[in-house]
């Protein structure tokens, strides 16, 4: 008796679920969002290369001069584990083969690890930097082999020298973001909500709008980390997931690339970065919605939230400078 039916090979398991809301409105123009994302105060928004410049990694933002926060899991590295699974004739996960179902192989990551900050450069406008150190927000790493991926997924790195002509972005540090209109940038894949097909890694500079609907998830010092949002669609109600319905001129999503990019808003005049763009736990296309025809609108958006690790990164940034002034000191 023929008790495997087929075999299913997937090649690899992503460390965290990278936010895969729309891009941008589908009755919108892109060249809209393109402007948006090229104002001056969204310069401190990089993207994040591989060391000689040729592969995207992700986004990044600056925060100092030689200082860049972006998304922990772009900076991890990992050994890799085949597993091995079996599903029954429904998809549904068994102990042994049984008749019509599938075995399914999984490159399952494992020994998690800092990733080595020579291995990535960091572009803003037309120049390109070198890390020089890096730091994983500590729990986040933690918690990778318990499989909770979104404890913390951030980091700070420092570069081999400071960045000239563009302003880095200032620290939010008040816990008041809900209900704040936010602007998200970042290098990710683009195409218009409503049709997957032509969603593509373009990595080209965009930027939108979005709403904080929510403060929720794993906590910091005693303040919840993810900023939650929702991808809402022009003249439907079926697709909103939290907040109001009604989308924004430029309602807006993250995109698989756009990681350790940032949600900014506007108060008093001036730019605050509010968030880093990571995903969480409800990140992403909700499948229902998909087979509904909804495309992309619908999806839930949690990104981290910088004012609850205000402390952390000044902490960070503080211990990079005593590690270099002793460095400093040995060489005299």
């Amino acid at each position: 008796m023929r008790i495997m039916k087929k075999t299913l090979f997937i090649l690899s398991l992503a460390l965290a679920t990278i936010a895969q809301a729309g891009i941008y409105r589908h009755d919108k123009s892109p060249k809209a969002y393109k402007e948006l994302a090229a104002q001056q105060q969204f310069d401190c928004v990089g993207m994040v290369m591989d060391d000689v410049g040729q592969k995207q990694m992700g986004s990044c933002v600056l925060i100092g001069s030689r200082y860049v926060l972006s998304a922990g899991h772009v900076f991890v590295d990992n050994d890799i584990r085949v597993d091995t699974y079996y599903l029954d004739k429904n998809g549904k996960t068994v102990p042994k083969p049984v008749e019509g179902g599938a075995k399914m192989l999984v490159n399952q990551p494992v020994a998690h690890r800092p990733a080595i900050i020579t291995n990535y450069s960091f572009r803003f406008g037309n120049h390109r930097y070198y890390g020089k150190k890096l730091r994983l927000y500590q729990p986040y790493l933690d918690s990778l082999t318990a499989g909770n991926l979104f404890c913390g997924d951030i980091v700070l790195i420092e570069l081999s020298e400071p960045v000239k002509g563009i302003t880095p972005a200032t620290l939010n540090t008040a816990f008041n973001e809900q209900g704040s209109i936010i602007t998200g940038v970042g290098f990710g894949a683009s195409g218009p909500a409503n049709d997957p097909e032509n969603i593509g890694p373009y990595m080209e500079k965009i930027a939108g709008n979005n709403v904080i609907d929510k403060i929720e998830g794993y906590e910091v010092n005693g303040k919840s980390s993810l900023l939650s949002s929702d991808m809402d669609a022009p003249g439907r109600t079926d697709c909103n997931a939290m907040g109001s319905a009604k989308p924004l001129p430029l309602e807006w999503g993250p995109g698989g690339g756009d990681s350790g990019g940032g949600l900014f808003r506007q108060v008093a005049g001036k730019w605050q970065l509010v968030g880093i763009i990571t995903g969480g736990p409800a990140s992403g296309l909700n499948m229902t919605s998909f087979m509904q025809k909804k495309g992309y609108y619908g999806g839930t958006i949690q990104n981290q939230r910088v004012s609850a690790y205000n402390e952390w990164i000044k902490e960070t940034i503080h211990l990079f400078e005593v590690e270099s002034m002793r460095v400093s000191e040995d060489k005299k």
